[in-house]
């Protein structure tokens, strides 16, 4: 005997297709915008503590007062 198998659900209609989409589009638009702001808040980061000479000097002591050392000589044989 051969079994008949109904579909489990009806067959969507354009619109309901159109809506769907539309949501899926929407919500990928936020995932993306989401993604960017904490890519843009990670990278602000970075450049505020790269750019930021305290940290140079936190980070790399002794090379901070040799280049300190440097620039105060040659600004003294400069004046």
């Amino acid at each position: 005997m051969e079994e008949i198998r109904k579909p489990l659900t009806e067959p969507l209609s354009t619109e309901e297709v159109k809506q769907q989409l539309k949501e899926s589009i929407e919500r990928d638009r936020r995932a993306v915008a989401r993604t960017i702001r904490r890519v843009e808040r990670e990278f602000r980061k970075e450049i505020t503590q790269w750019a930021d000479w305290r940290e140079w000097v936190r980070t790399y002591p002794v090379k901070a007062v040799i280049g300190a050392a440097f620039i105060g000589f040659w600004l003294g044989r400069k004046f």
